[in-house]
C-alpha cells in the first residue's frame, strides 16, 4: 500500500506542469507545422521546447537535400541539449548537400512559433511589402516567372527556389498566386528566416544575430554582401532604440531593405553600345538603371535616347538605338567642270568645284561647300556655265501687248526692243530657243512664232518685225492661258530646260491674269513682266506682283520713261533678267 502511494505521488509530481507551453507538431514543412500543430502545456520535467528539422531526400533537379520532416514540442532539458550537441543547431546556416538532422533547444514558446488566432494575418504590413516586391508587373498576382526572377535576382544556387515553395498551390505555374495564397506560403518561409536569425532561441533578434544572419545569407546566394554599417542602418530603422527586434519588425526589414540589398534583378536582353556611339548607364543592367545613348559627331541617333531596366527584368524599350551617318543631298557633277569631295556627301565633307576655263566655262556661286551636322550644305552647289549673255540654255516665250494704248509708233519700238534682247544671245537648238506672239482682246495665233521653229537670229528678227499691230483690249489672262495650253507644249519645248516667259505690257489686264499665271508657275515656268509706263495706258503694280515668280522684285521691271526709254541699257538689264541663275538653266 505504501509503495502504491509513493508511486502515485511521484506520478503526480511528474505530471505537474512546468508553466512552459510549446508548439507541438510532426509535419512535412514548417508551414504545415503551424497549420496543424497545437500549443501544449509542458510537464514539470520538460523545461525546454525543441525543434527538429530533417533533410532526407535530394532533389533530382538541384541535387540539394529538401526539407522532409519538422518535429516540435516539449522535452527534458538535458536530453534536448544532448541532441543539440550531436547535431547542428540550425540547418539553414549551411547548404544541405547531404542528409542532415538539425536540432534546437530553447526556453521560449517562440522557439518555433505559437499558432495564435488573429483578426488579421501575421505581420500583414511586412507581408504586403514582400508581395509587392515579388509582383514585378504590378497586376496583383505573383506569377511563376516573377518568383523565378526573385530566385535569379538573389543568385540562388537553386534558381527555382521560390517557384518550388509555391508548388503546393494548385495551378500556380499557370495562374500564379494572389496575395492570400502568397501570404499562406511566404509567412511560414519568413518565419523560418527569423528562426535562422534567432540563434539563442529567445524569440528576439539582436543586432549581432541580425548581422550574422545577413552574412549567412551569402552562403545561400552567390552574392549580395551586406556591410556592418548597412546592417546597422537597417536594424535601427525599425528597432530604433530597442536592443532587439520582434518577429514583425524582422519580417518588415527582411521584406524591405534586406531583400532589396540581396536581390539584384537584371535585364536579360543585352542592350548593346551602338556602333559609332556611346552608352552610359546609372547602374549597369540592374533594375531601375537608366541607360542614355549618344552618337559620335557626324552620326544621328535613331531610336530612343534613354531606356530603363524595369523590375520585370525587361527594358522599357526592347529595341535599342543605332547611329546612322548624317548625309547631305548628293551633288551632281557640274556641266563643264569638276567637283571633288573629301568624304562624299557625309557630314563634314568639303566639296570643291573647278570649271574648265579653257572651253570658256566660268563659275557661278561658291566654289566650296561643306556638309553640316544638320544634313545641309553650307552653300548651294556652284555651277559652271559660259557667260550669259550670250550663252543661255533656255526656252524663252515673249508675249507682246498690242492693245490700242500702245500705238503704231511705239509698237515698232517694242518689237525692235524685243529683237535687241534676243540679239544679245546665241540662238541654236542646243542653247536658246525662242517663241513669240502678240495679243489684245484676242491672241494672234496666225503670226505666232512657235518654240524652236526658227534657230537663227536673222530669221527670228525678220519674223518678229513682221508681227502686225491692230486691235484693242488687254486680255492678258487669255494670253497667259494660251502660253500654258499651247506655246509651252509644242514639240520645240525641251523637257529638261528651264522655261522663261517674258511679258511686255503698258496697261492693266481686263481679265483675270493671276489664275493662269499661277498655273504657269506651278509647271515650273519663270514668269517675268516688263511694265512700260505710257500716257495712254495705266500699270497695276499689285497685279504684276501677283503674276510674276518669286521673289517679285527680281522678276518685275518698270520702265518709267515709256517706250522711248527702250534703250540698250534696258536690253542688258532684261538680258540679265532672262539669264537668271545659270545654275538653274538645266532641270534635274
Amino acid at each position: 500500500m505504501k509503495i502504491i502511494t509513493i508511486l502515485s505521488v511521484i506520478s503526480m509530481i511528474w505530471r505537474e506542469t512546468s508553466g512552459l507551453s510549446c508548439l507541438t507538431c510532426s509535419a512535412s514543412s514548417l508551414q504545415q507545422c503551424y497549420a496543424t500543430g497545437k500549443v501544449k502545456q509542458c510537464w514539470q520535467r520538460q523545461q525546454v521546447c525543441y525543434t527538429e528539422v530533417r533533410y532526407e531526400q535530394p532533389s533530382q533537379v538541384t541535387g540539394l537535400y529538401t526539407l522532409k520532416r519538422v518535429s516540435a514540442g516539449c522535452k527534458q532539458k538535458y536530453a534536448c541539449m544532448n541532441d543539440e550537441r550531436q547535431n547542428p543547431t540550425n540547418c539553414y546556416h549551411g547548404t544541405p548537400r547531404s542528409p542532415q538532422r538539425c536540432y534546437r533547444c530553447c526556453r521560449s514558446p517562440q522557439c518555433v512559433g505559437m499558432r495564435v488566432e488573429r483578426s488579421e494575418p501575421l505581420c500583414y504590413d511586412a507581408m504586403k511589402k514582400f508581395f509587392k516586391r515579388f509582383d514585378a508587373n504590378e497586376d496583383g498576382i505573383v506569377h511563376a516567372w516573377e518568383a523565378q526572377l526573385q530566385s535569379e535576382g538573389r543568385k540562388m544556387k537553386s534558381i527555382a527556389f521560390f517557384v518550388t515553395l509555391f508548388t503546393g498551390i494548385k495551378d500556380f505555374k499557370q495562374k500564379g498566386a494572389d496575395f492570400d495564397k502568397f501570404q499562406s506560403v511566404m509567412s511560414a518561409w519568413l518565419e523560418e528566416q527569423k528562426l535562422v536569425a534567432d540563434r539563442n532561441g529567445n524569440g528576439k533578434i539582436s543586432f549581432w544575430e541580425f548581422y550574422l544572419f545577413l552574412r549567412g545569407q551569402k552562403a545561400l546566394t552567390n552574392g549580395g554582401k551586406v556591410t556592418q554599417t548597412e546592417a546597422k542602418e537597417m536594424f535601427t530603422k525599425l528597432a530604433q532604440k530597442q536592443l532587439e527586434m520582434d518577429l514583425c519588425q524582422f519580417m518588415d526589414v527582411y521584406s524591405g531593405d534586406v531583400s532589396k540589398k540581396l536581390t539584384v534583378i537584371k535585364c536579360k536582353q543585352r542592350m548593346y553600345i551602338p556602333k559609332y556611339g556611346t552608352r552610359k548607364c546609372t547602374n549597369y543592367d540592374i533594375s531601375g538603371s537608366k541607360c542614355s545613348f549618344t552618337c559620335k559627331r557626324g552620326y544621328k541617333l535613331i531610336g530612343p535616347t534613354e531606356v530603363t531596366c524595369l523590375r520585370t527584368g525587361r527594358w522599357d524599350k526592347p529595341r535599342g538605338p543605332y547611329c546612322r551617318a548624317i548625309k547631305c543631298p548628293r551633288f551632281s557633277q557640274p556641266n563643264g567642270g569638276l567637283m571633288k569631295c573629301s568624304r562624299s556627301n557625309y557630314a563634314f565633307s568639303q566639296c570643291k568645284t573647278t570649271c574648265d576655263a579653257k572651253t570658256g566655262f566660268v563659275m557661278t556661286g561658291s566654289g566650296v561647300s561643306t556638309c553640316t551636322e544638320t544634313a545641309k550644305w553650307t552653300k548651294p552647289a556652284a555651277c559652271c556655265s559660259r557667260p550669259c549673255p550670250p550663252f543661255a540654255t533656255l526656252d524663252l516665250i515673249m508675249i507682246f501687248d498690242s492693245s490700242s494704248s500702245v500705238g503704231k509708233e511705239n509698237w515698232k519700238k517694242l518689237l525692235q526692243f524685243g529683237a535687241n534682247i534676243i540679239k544679245s544671245f546665241h540662238i541654236s537648238d542646243s542653247t536658246l530657243r525662242v517663241g513669240a506672239f502678240r495679243y489684245n482682246k484676242h491672241v494672234d495665233v496666225r503670226t505666232e512664232i512657235k518654240m524652236g521653229e526658227v534657230n537663227t537670229f536673222k530669221e527670228l528678227n525678220e519674223r518678229i518685225h513682221n508681227i502686225p499691230y491692230n486691235g484693242s483690249g488687254t486680255l492678258t489672262g487669255q494670253a497667259l492661258q494660251h502660253a500654258y495650253d499651247y506655246s509651252l507644249r509644242v514639240g520645240g519645248n525641251r523637257p529638261n530646260v528651264r522655261d522663261v516667259l517674258l511679258l511686255f505690257t503698258d496697261g492693266v489686264s481686263q481679265d483675270d491674269a493671276v489664275a493662269p499665271a499661277r498655273r504657269l508657275k506651278s509647271m515650273g515656268v519663270n514668269v517675268n513682266v516688263v511694265g512700260i509706263k505710257n500716257m495712254r495706258g495705266k500699270l497695276d503694280q499689285k497685279q504684276m506682283e501677283m503674276m510674276v515668280s518669286a521673289p517679285e522684285e527680281e522678276h518685275i521691271m518698270i520702265i518709267s520713261g515709256g517706250f522711248d526709254e527702250l534703250t540698250e541699257k534696258f536690253v542688258q538689264r532684261i538680258s540679265k533678267l532672262v539669264c537668271g541663275n545659270p545654275c538653274k538653266h538645266f532641270l534635274t
